[in-house]
């Protein structure tokens, strides 16, 4: 099964023209804890405030979002440029946003799926202990309009699954680790935090430090996030656009890997293509198998 996305290169945040992608499954949808709401914000004390009680003995990750812009897309008169302040009872301010790429966590924001559709809108996450918690949209330099707060509970839909660069969990992550690394974060993996069970598994494997510092520096140096340099001419015949630059549907990226755990020497794992060609042409997918004629045996899903 395959999902494919078209998005304007235009829309993509990126830095030295690289962007990066990855997945994560979570056990429900993701379900907005408790509220949503939309109000007009006019500024001074007629902003967009919305209360959240957090409760039990541990603390809970909640994403608080802000958006303004894209909600003019359903013909409002948006907020242009929403601001977000995450308050405690005792009027401290834990944290704030103006636009969402600026923050420092907005690589986690992304990797989760929370990435608002604008710039200009703004999220925070925070672990909160029990008590009660504030959150105030307002508009940036006096911006008025229609806004919406959303809080997330990230706690009711644990993450279960995820994937960057394959092929990392499946084969290099000790089998007692495997859940630790699917509940994990890119961030998780840049703060070295598999990193030795990695180099342990490779070395066992008798891979060489050269290809070690190769695949580290894919799915470790700056977390397993799948990289594409938007400056890279991706054509058929172009190798330095194959993976590990991005994953196209043609790309062996298993023998890839073998090849650099075998310390650059070719092996193969002898599945060489797809069995119905790819289209050339979005969504790029080979047609899908139809059902077989009554009596035919070999569907060709034996192993």
């Amino acid at each position: 099964m395959a999902i494919t996305l078209s998005i304007p290169v235009g829309l993509l945040p990126k830095s030295n023209n690289v962007v990066g992608l990855s997945a994560a499954t979570f056990r429900n949808p993701t379900v907005l804890a408790n509220l949503a709401a939309r109000a007009e914000v006019e500024g001074g004390d007629r902003v967009l405030i919305a209360g959240k009680i957090i409760t039990g003995r541990n603390a809970k990750r909640v994403i608080v979002r802000a958006l303004g812009p894209s909600l003019s897309s359903f013909g409002l008169a948006a907020l242009a440029d929403p601001t977000l302040k995450l308050v405690n009872g005792q009027g401290q301010v834990l944290a704030s946003n103006d636009n969402w790429q600026d923050s420092p966590q907005a690589a986690v924001i992304s990797s989760l799926g929370f990435a608002p559709p604008d710039p200009k809108e703004s999220v925070v996450i925070e672990a909160l202990q029990a008590a009660a918690y504030t959150a105030v949209v307002d508009g940036a330099g006096g911006a008025q309009g229609v806004a919406v707060v959303e809080v997330f509970d990230l706690e009711s839909s644990p993450q279960i699954d995820r994937m960057g660069v394959p092929g990392v969990n499946v084969a290099l992550i000790p089998f007692a680790k495997k859940d630790a690394y699917n509940t994990s974060t890119p961030q998780d993996d840049a703060a070295g935090r598999f990193a030795g069970d990695i180099v342990a598994t490779l070395q066992a494997l008798g891979t060489d430090s050269t290809s070690i510092n190769i695949l580290a520096n894919i799915a470790v140096t700056n977390g397993d996030i799948l990289r594409l340099n938007l400056a890279t001419a991706n054509t058929g015949t172009n190798p330095n656009a194959a993976f590990p630059n991005g994953r196209r549907f043609s790309d062996d990226t298993i023998d890839t890997l073998l090849f650099l755990i075998n310390n650059r020497v070719p092996l193969s794992d002898n599945v060489n293509s797809n069995e119905v060609a790819f289209q050339s042409v979005f969504p790029f997918l080979a047609p899908s198998h139809q059902p077989r004629d009554t009596g035919v045996i070999d569907d060709r899903t034996r192993n």
